[in-house]
């Protein structure tokens, strides 16, 4: 971060590696977090790699300009694919990281906090829920993902009996598989 005409910005550069270790993209959760506290700007310099990121600063061309870096956009994309990457360990029912899957679910823009408008059922029954699935679209695979995660606030340990099942992997299939064809 650097100070410029008394407010803050930020230049953005990191590479690959961010994607290959949960933990730095959570802390770049938290600094975004932090930036917009501050109201700092993003900035980059020069072209983005294939998945987003901003090239370091050693890559750079000597007549790179700064330009303003879409930081909300990127967080929404690498969430998106940090949560889908989940699903192969989800098979395995390796959920040791579970603070930061969950924190996925929500910096992803995957799940629809208006859920309760599409359910079909009343009381919600996810069970009820899950047999739409196949036929669902985008819109009713967030709402059936936010209601899978809900479900577990309220009963705390049903999100674990919804990876042993199967039901959260094949609602994150569903929607993958509906995103990418977006």
């Amino acid at each position: 971060m650097i100070i410029k005409h008394n407010n803050p910005e930020i230049w953005a550069a990191w590479g690959t590696l961010i994607n290959k270790r949960p933990y730095l993209v959570n802390c770049l959760f938290e600094i975004v977090e932090l930036s917009k506290r501050y109201d700092c700007k993003w900035f980059k310099a020069g072209p983005v790699s294939k998945e987003g990121h901003p090239h370091h600063p050693l890559y750079l061309e000597k007549n790179a300009q700064l330009k303003p870096f879409d930081i909300d956009g990127y967080i929404i994309k690498t969430s998106v694919k940090q949560l889908f990457g989940y699903i192969k360990l989800l098979k395995d029912y390796s959920v040791d990281f579970e603070s930061d899957f969950i924190r996925s679910f929500y910096q992803s823009g995957l799940m629809d906090i208006q859920y309760l408008e599409h359910m079909t059922t009343r009381p919600i029954c996810i069970e009820e829920e899950m047999k739409h699935l196949d036929n669902a679209d985008y819109a009713f695979s967030r709402v059936l993902l936010t209601a899978i995660m809900r479900e577990d606030y309220f009963d705390n340990g049903s999100l674990m009996e919804r990876i042993k099942n199967g039901d959260l992997v094949r609602v994150l299939k569903k929607l993958k598989k509906l995103y990418l064809s977006t």
